[in-house]
């Protein structure tokens, strides 16, 4: 992973103290990765007397451990706040209008469009975090809390280690987390928890999946009856791609979902890059994990990702 160059590291320093108030905004329908960076950023924040809020929705209920969760809003309350954008990768993903303002953009999507006034991204990074992370170390005192959050971060977006760009880096970085104060078993205990609606979700969606050509690829298609059914919402769907492409013969994933009047799709890949697939449907993401939001029903779409991807099969 590439350090930050020191003239990037002083720019952040120098809007940092321009601002008393800032407002952390991580993707909408976060992941741990989005929390995780966001959640150490605002702890770390708040230690040098920043107001800080982060603004989000539909967060996953397992991160509620985390120092900083039930302060999350649904709205802002800040005007004219300097705003930091977490593990976004385009200025749509956001949850409130930032048209105007003075943003730092940190990421790891190698389809980050650049939208900041200060861009901060490193497509080799595995998570959010360590992008965060390399930015402030040398700057502010991280509190334990903050160590905490990053390495949430850091397990969740590389499945405890399991993605392709984990390296020996990697676990330097989980190390020095863990020297911060973070508890590896008990965030692991933490993050491997799911409601019961989610576990009735996900009997009816495996139940429904489908294969096709020849069991390589799997797919599922969840309509918003069933979601609130099983007493569920979008954030107890994350992880179900992961789950499907954990079945011995499958190559890719495709989970679709409706949202917002739309269709929400995922796709996870073993072994070979989804990235041109997903950016014809508008969409982005990484190499091997990465999605878009479209209006055409779910079923039709997974059709579509089908004729897609068996030309990488």
């Amino acid at each position: 992973m590439n350090g930050i160059p020191n003239s990037i590291r002083d720019e952040f320093k120098r809007v940092i103290k321009d601002y008393k108030a800032i407002t952390i905004l991580p993707h909408t329908e976060p992941d741990g990765d989005a929390i995780g960076t966001a959640l150490g950023l605002y702890n770390t924040l708040k230690s040098i007397n920043k107001s800080v809020e982060v603004v989000s929705v539909g967060v996953p209920k397992n991160l509620d451990f985390l120092s900083g969760y039930s302060k999350i809003k649904s709205k802002s309350q800040f005007r004219d706040s300097l705003v930091i954008t977490c593990d976004t990768s385009d200025i749509d993903r956001v949850s409130i209008d930032i048209t105007n303002r003075v943003v730092i953009n940190i990421d790891h999507h190698k389809t980050n469009s650049m939208y900041g006034t200060l861009n901060i991204v490193n497509p080799n990074a595995p998570a959010c975090s360590l992008v965060a992370y390399e930015l402030i170390k040398d700057i502010f005192e991280i509190p334990a809390s903050g160590y905490e959050a990053f390495y949430t971060s850091l397990v969740s977006d590389t499945i405890f280690f399991q993605t392709q760009n984990t390296d020996k880096n990697t676990f330097k970085y989980a190390c020095e987390f863990i020297d911060g104060g973070a508890k590896p078993n008990y965030i692991s205990q933490m993050l491997n928890r799911h409601s019961l609606s989610s576990i009735r979700l996900r009997g009816k969606v495996y139940e429904s999946m489908r294969l096709y050509s020849n069991g390589k690829i799997a797919s599922v298609a969840i309509d918003s009856k069933t979601i609130k059914s099983c007493g569920a919402d979008n954030s107890d769907i994350v992880g179900i791609a992961d789950q499907l492409c954990s079945l011995y013969s499958v190559e890719f994933a495709i989970v679709a979902y409706e949202s917002n009047g739309g269709c929400k799709v995922s796709i996870r890949s073993k072994s070979k890059s989804i990235l041109s697939i997903v950016q014809k449907f508008g969409g982005g993401g990484h190499i091997y994990a990465a999605g878009f939001f479209t209006q055409k029903k779910c079923q039709n779409i997974i059709e579509n990702l089908i004729i897609e991807l068996n030309t990488l099969l």
